[in-house]
């Protein structure tokens, strides 16, 4: 039967304008919609407590009243329909919330509705029937949840003892919670999900060591008990502990610092023995699979000696202050058998967890992609990775996901292009960037792969183009001719007069234009960059702000306005109080002011839309595995850019960064040095190539403004220049 917006469909259908078919068709499926238990569990799941009002309830009633539907019924149905009219017509829920009742406090296994979602139900409705009007989410209290209880009058069970104890901890009601816990353990002893209700409890209350004792119990209850399967035991009892241990060491580690530290490392370890175990046991746990990945990466970088070169045989020192911290090739070799691990486990669709993981992680920008290669190569399994990408790119292709499949293609061309076939690079970018969507929704899905493989595909060529300049014309031919193409016109002439949107390609080849001497073209060619980003940071949405600096700096390196260039990078960076942060106002992370991730990173993928608040409904799930706790710290600035050196660290500003003037790369001064020696392991921009230096921001400047060559002006009279001097 499909339920969905029923009741909505059914406020608006007029009972005297349906024939007697209809009439009888309707009113048999509410009646059975409203008393029969093996409908219930198709809709009452789905349902917030908005529903159970008299704006539902009344609709329904002459629908139920028709002869035609009475007769169609037993005894006990047309009984329940004779007790119900308009002035009770609330009481037509009753039995849905008795069975919704039965699954909060005595549900069957794989069957519980969330128990804090539940007794809001039936506060919702009972309130109503005595005349309160309830349009907000309710708060849950101690004397709510217990006149819901008495209502249900159901068996008090060591089974309801724990679901009630859940409610009044979700409510927290902490003592409430604790005394029905341990009641349930007074009439069930083996009854370790209790205990691991008491741990949450202690988890909430930041009771750490309470916690973890709690943990430990379990796992030694979880071996001894013989009432449950293993895959029962597993899910509920070892991955359920070894995960939310996972979380409470790394919430004791937060409380001395929220990075990774030495006075930390004790812990930190703890958390992540304890991750790795949650994902031995649960290999569909990406979550403590990344917790674990990024941990070893963020080692290898306060670990690293100064001296190091970013090579294994640099990164295989011991530190003697910290003996017990692996090195950084030790590091890299943890990464690489939690990939072969789980690599080595099959979901239902026979495809492996670590395709799964390559998926959910896709695009080459994002930590975990840079963190996995990088181990691939330090320890010379580059070609194992490599099979798993194209592995992962064709269950994508098989799964009809066309955009994961780009993306992780773009992963695969980033490897071959880095560290051996350049050719199969190319083919790749050209394949993703001129290939054309089957669809619609495709075509705007895709938009982000195409303009990454063509960036990539351009910086390529003007690489080559620069490096032997005999076969420029060549390179810089190739470039033209993509431009054109995705216009449909011939040059890059044309392409400029046919309005080009903001592409890297356009500037890679208005560089080579400024090199050459032919300022004029080049500024043509960036032009439509400027002008999009002028609109970027006129419009109402400061959210967007960093990008349209972003955009127009670009364009400014392309053509060698440096003045203009590094005031807007210089004016990416955070404010507090509406006034600039200077690199001098604060300790940076790092020597180099590279702002190493917290603890609480999850990943650098783009960043979904935050969802609207919704309305809780019985269905969702039951009890989530564990709360992390880690409050954002609205001080904090976001990392803008990663270094494309060996470091791939992050940093909050751009004082000190190097830019390449082709757009190929931007290196922090550390790995610039190497880059400069030639002392990075893999391929990335080029020495033929010049580039920009940003210095750090010297002068104060409030928001609304930046600072053009030590002078602070409004960004309105700036962009008025801008425009003038450019003729927009």
């Amino acid at each position: 039967m499909q339920c969905n917006n029923w009741a909505e469909h059914l406020q608006q259908a007029s009972y005297q304008a349906a024939n007697d078919e209809d009439k009888l068709k309707i009113g048999t499926n509410i009646a059975r919609m409203m008393h029969d238990n093996e409908i219930y569990p198709t809709w009452a799941g789905f349902r917030n407590q908005l529903y159970f009002a008299e704006s539902f309830a009344k609709p329904m009633l002459p629908w139920l009243k028709s002869a035609e539907v009475t007769g169609a019924f037993g005894a006990d149905t047309i009984a329940w329909l004779e007790t119900i009219g308009e002035t009770n017509a609330l009481d037509i829920f009753e039995p849905v919330l008795r069975f919704s009742a039965q699954r909060w406090l005595l549900p069957k296994e794989g069957a519980e509705y969330r128990v804090d979602v539940v007794p809001i139900l039936i506060y919702a409705w009972q309130a109503r029937k005595g005349g309160e009007v309830v349009e907000n989410l309710p708060k849950l209290t101690a004397e709510r949840i217990i006149n819901g209880v008495e209502w249900a009058n159901l068996e008090q069970t060591a089974e309801w003892h724990r679901r009630l104890a859940m409610t009044y901890r979700d409510a927290e009601c902490w003592d409430d919670a604790r005394k029905h816990f341990e009641k349930a353990l007074e009439l069930d002893s083996g009854m370790w999900r209790a205990l691991a209700g008491i741990a949450m409890l202690h988890y909430r209350r930041e009771e750490y060591e309470e916690a973890i004792k709690c943990h430990e119990a379990i796992l030694i209850a979880v071996e001894a008990d013989t009432s449950h399967d293993e895959t029962f035991k597993t899910i509920n009892g070892r991955w359920f502990s070894y995960s939310n241990m996972g979380q409470i060491y790394n919430a004791l580690s937060l409380k001395i610092d929220t990075e990774f530290t030495r006075e930390t490392f004790a812990l930190d370890t703890k958390s992540i023995e304890c991750y790795r175990q949650a994902v031995k046991h649960k290999p569909t746990d990406y979550e403590a699979l990344a917790r674990c990945i990024y941990y070893y990466h963020q080692i290898t970088q306060w670990n690293e000696p100064e001296e190091s070169d970013g090579t294994a045989e640099g990164l295989s020192e011991k530190h003697t202050d910290t003996p017990d911290v692996p090195t950084a090739f030790e590091c890299h070799e943890h990464v690489m058998k939690l990939a072969r691990e789980v690599d080595g486990t099959l979901r239902d669709d026979k495809h492996t967890n670590l395709v799964h993981f390559l998926m959910e992680y896709k695009y080459d920008s994002g930590d975990y992609y840079q963190i996995l290669s990088n181990a691939a190569r330090e320890t010379d399994q580059l070609e194992w990775l490599q099979e798993r990408y194209r592995a992962a790119i064709t269950a994508a292709r098989v799964d009809l996901q066309p955009v994961t499949a780009a993306c992780l293609s773009l992963c695969l061309a980033d490897m071959y292009y880095k560290y051996g076939d350049q050719d199969k690079a190319m083919r790749i970018w050209e394949g993703i960037g001129l290939q054309s969507a089957q669809s619609t929704k495709v075509e705007s899905e895709i938009t982000y792969a195409r303009w990454q493989a063509l960036n990539k595909l351009g910086m390529h060529c003007i690489t080559k183009a620069f490096e032997d300049e005999s076969q420029a014309d060549k390179w810089i031919g190739r470039m033209e001719r993509i431009i054109a193409r995705q216009h449909g016109r011939r040059g890059a002439a044309a392409a400029v007069q046919n309005s080009l949107p903001p592409n890297e390609i356009v500037l890679y080849v208005a560089a080579w234009y400024c090199k050459q001497g032919h300022n004029d073209e080049a500024r043509e060619l960036v032009k439509p960059h400027v002008k999009e980003a002028l609109v970027i940071l006129s419009d109402d949405d400061p959210s967007n702000d960093a990008q349209g600096y972003i955009n127009m700096s670009n364009a400014f390196t392309a053509i060698r306005d440096d003045v203009n260039a590094i005031a807007v990078l210089q004016a990416i960076r955070q404010m507090k109080k509406g006034v600039t942060v200077l690199a001098s106002d604060s300790k940076k992370a790092t020597d180099d002011g590279a702002a190493l991730a917290s603890k609480t990173n999850e990943s650098s993928v783009a960043a979904e839309a935050d969802a609207a608040p919704k309305e809780p409904t019985p269905g969702d799930v039951d009890e989530a595995k564990g709360e992390s706790g880690e409050d954002d710290d609205d001080e904090e600035a976001d990392p803008i850019w990663s270094c494309d050196g060996p470091c791939v660290r992050t940093f909050t500003d751009f004082d000190d960064a190097i830019c390449c003037r082709m757009g190929c790369a931007l290196f922090c001064k550390k790995c610039y040095a190497l880059f400069l020696q030639d002392r990075i392991p893999f391929r990335v921009c080029s020495r033929a190539h010049e580039h920009l230096e940003v210095p750090p921001l010297q002068t104060r400047f409030k928001e609304g403004e930046l600072v053009v060559e030590g002078k602070v002006m409004t960004l309105d009279e700036w962009k008025k220049g801008i425009k003038k001097s450019w003729g927009l």
